[in-house]
């Protein structure tokens, strides 16, 4: 297995598969590429490198051969002089308030059995409905982190 780190030149672009034909919405850029487009491009990158540059010819035992190639990630990381970080994409089960004072408060997002007297409507008994773990009264943070240093 081998590793690879990215270091874009430029700024790198990803956006969904809708088409820019005007009125259907247009295209929206993601916030991070999908495992899917860095598959892609890494199986790409490794046929275009194949036969001293020339590339791979498109024929179905080279597509099965590039499908065969795994590719795991992709992983984000923070570089700076000495140190790099890999971040993980904020859990879902979080939720990032501000208190008055501007300092940022995670509290987690959890099923609890419901009280006496109290019902709900999910589809299986098994399944509990989502609550806050705290009383906290502050607003949802505005600029909470996409993702978290691990």
């Amino acid at each position: 297995m081998s590793e690879y780190l990215i270091r874009p030149k430029a700024p790198l672009l990803f956006r969904n598969a809708k088409p820019f034909a005007s009125g259907e919405g247009g295209a929206e850029t993601l916030p991070f590429p999908s495992p899917a487009t860095i598959s892609g491009a890494m199986r790409t990158a490794w046929a275009e490198q194949q036969k001293q540059g020339q590339g791979l010819e498109y024929t179905k035992e080279n597509a099965e051969l590039l499908r065969k190639k795994q590719v795991l990630g992709p992983l984000l990381v923070s570089e700076k002089p000495g140190c790099t970080q890999l971040l993980m994409l904020t859990p879902r089960d979080s939720l990032c308030l501000d208190n008055m004072k501007g300092e940022r408060i995670i509290y987690r997002i959890a099923p609890e059995q419901l009280g006496e007297g109290e019902g709900c409507d999910l589809p299986n008994e098994s399944l509990l409905p989502l609550h806050l773990q705290t009383n906290d009264s502050n607003k949802p943070s505005a600029d909470a982190p996409a993702f978290w240093y691990l």
